[in-house]
């Protein structure tokens, strides 16, 4: 276990998800064909000891064996000057202030120990969801029956992932979900279409919201070969999950380590098929077996937020389709019971369209979302326009461009303000 200072070199805002990369939902297997991928530029190298972070000596066999491939650092144009890291004043962890607060819960691990029956929550992307992968072969799939076998206990499995979406989505689906279980691990895999800037704000907020409402779970986080390199993302997932003490499973250096080119363990150059999602399933069996034999519990402790933003997000309100009347074919309506304050997130379902998303909070308009959808599905998305602080005590309402939209709207998130 590392304690130490963790420097966050990312951007922070909140902002609309990107719509790139792991497309589609895995349900039918059916592969997200858009064209809007964006491709990260790779962080520098540094040396790194073993453990949660990945060996770097992959990625100077990745450069050597593809010189054409090599990664683009990330620095300013000329003239430009270079951003400032606002997580900076946060870096440092004060564990004399948290000393008093430390316990720790059983836990996963400690579980199948004394072989009593688990459950697994998988929060993640169409790769969380297996898109790509035959049935039955997910690395999800084959991750229970190991469970199953390996320790002869039940494993109740959940999967929240959403294809398509980005770290908001999964604090917003953990948020919500409302089964009564409490699970006893999380596996986070995100970070393909998530926008650089807000990554490390969304996916701490995943990490903290996880931690106040199961305090008895453990958590992994999942670093996906599809961005292929040791990319600005990937990095800010592996700093948080180290300040948050949380094992890495990292499936880049499997994918180069595995003696097959890239393109041979892929469906679609990003979604694994059957052979990459072994890979993903024996990054993470490692870690399982590993804290097992470690006995390892679940640490308790109140961390200082490494973004001062984060804890906009502990409050959290979600207002469900079904509390909203559909007053026109376009247009949803709330009548809150009192004000509601925040920041607005939007969970509806993307289809063939052309128009613009409207939301007007007691008579004055508060969000213009122009909208696109020409591909050929459809497909779920939640997401926030901007970090503009809204609040309504009479009415909102919802105004889609078309009557499909409408019919897949699904409810209206507040994050920060009046809870």
């Amino acid at each position: 276990m590392r304690y130490g200072i963790i420097r966050i070199a990312a951007a922070v805002t909140v902002g609309l998800l990107i719509m790139n990369g792991c497309g589609n939902t895995g349900q039918d297997n059916r592969i997200d064909k858009s064209a809007g991928d964006v491709t990260e530029a790779a962080v520098p190298e540094t040396d790194r000891d073993t453990g949660k972070k990945p060996d770097r000596k992959n990625k100077d066999k990745k450069k050597k064996d593809h010189p054409e491939a090599a990664p683009v650092r990330d620095e300013p144009e000329a003239g430009e000057q270079e951003e400032k890291d606002p997580r900076s004043k946060k870096a440092e962890k004060n564990w004399k202030g948290h000393e008093e607060v430390f316990a720790e819960n059983e836990g996963i691990y400690r579980k199948l120990n004394k072989g009593e029956d688990v459950s697994i929550l998988i929060n993640g992307d169409s790769i969380g969801a297996g898109g790509g992968s035959t049935e039955g072969n997910s690395w999800t799939d084959l991750l229970k029956r190991y469970i199953e076998s390996g320790y002869q206990v039940s494993c109740n499995m959940t999967n929240i992932s959403l294809g398509g979406n980005g770290s908001y989505a999964g604090y917003v689906m953990e948020n919500t979900l409302n089964d009564g279980k409490d699970y006893d691990l999380m596996i986070i895999c995100y970070g393909e279409n998530d926008d650089r800037k807000s990554l490390a704000l969304e996916y701490e907020a995943m990490i903290r919201s996880a931690e106040r409402k199961y305090p008895s779970c453990n958590l992994i986080s999942i670093l996906e070969s599809s961005q292929r390199e040791y990319t600005k993302k990937m990095e800010i997932i592996e700093e948080l999950s180290e300040y948050y003490d949380i094992p890495v499973a990292d499936t880049i250096a499997a994918f180069n380590d595995s003696g097959k080119e890239y393109e041979e363990l892929t469906v679609d150059v990003k979604h694994p098929n059957d052979e990459g999602y072994k890979l993903y399933f024996e990054a993470v069996k490692k870690i399982i077996d590993a804290e097992v034999k470690n006995n390892t519990g679940v640490e308790v402790i109140d961390r200082i937020p490494l973004d001062p933003d984060v804890p906009e997000f502990d409050t959290f309100s979600y207002f469900p389709a079904e509390r909203f009347v559909r007053t026109d074919p376009y247009t949803w309506t709330l009548s809150p019971d009192k004000k509601v304050q925040g920041i607005i997130g939007l969970y509806h379902l993307f289809c063939p369209s052309d128009g613009e998303i409207v939301i007007h909070t007691d008579g004055r308009e508060a969000l213009r979302r122009p909208m696109v959808w020409s591909y050929d599905f459809s497909q779920d998305f939640i997401y926030q326009h901007d970090k503009t602080v809204r609040s309504a005590s009479e009415r909102i309402d919802i105004s889609f461009p078309t009557t499909e939209m409408a019919d897949g709207f699904k409810g209206l998130i507040f994050t920060g303000g009046i809870p």
